[in-house]
Formats: C-alpha cells, sequence, structure tokens
C-alpha cells in the first residue's frame, strides 16, 4: 500500500496493489473521514437511480398517507369519551 500527501489537499491518498484508492482526512468538526475514488461511474450512476426511485416511493406513500388524515375541525360532533 502506497501512501502520498498532496500539498493542496489536507489529507492522504490511499493506494493499494489492486490499483483501488481512497482519501483520509479530517474534516473541520475533527471526523476523520476516508472516502473511495475507484469506483467506477457507471455505479455510481446506478446508486444514484436507484436512490432517486426510493426517494419518489417515499414521497408517494407520505403524500397518500397525508390524503388520508383528515383535518382535527372535521371530526364528528359528539364522538369522544365522556
Amino acid at each position: 500500500m502506497k501512501i502520498a500527501k498532496t500539498e493542496s489537499f489536507q489529507g492522504e491518498v490511499i493506494r493499494d496493489n489492486r490499483g483501488r484508492e481512497v482519501v483520509r482526512f479530517t474534516t473541520a468538526s475533527g471526523v476523520q473521514a476516508i472516502v473511495a475514488t475507484c469506483i467506477p461511474e457507471t455505479a455510481l450512476a446506478k446508486m444514484a437511480r436507484k436512490l432517486e426511485r426510493k426517494i419518489a416511493r417515499r414521497r408517494a406513500r407520505l403524500a397518500m398517507e397525508a390524503a388520508r388524515v383528515s383535518p382535527k375541525g372535521s371530526a364528528p360532533i359528539g364522538g369522544g369519551d365522556l
């Protein structure tokens, strides 16, 4: 594994013997992050499409639930517990 520090970036670029690459850095809040830079664009595009479908399904489900909920003021008169 080869570690190279770059001048313009405050982190480490780490490569293994198979050519895979990650960048390790510390965020402003002190969290250490490791980000893979060797992920193929096709894999990232597939993941983005999958996330878009999940978001669309969730929005549709929330809209259906909101449509089913009746407003407070439309409760039947006299329907409360005594």
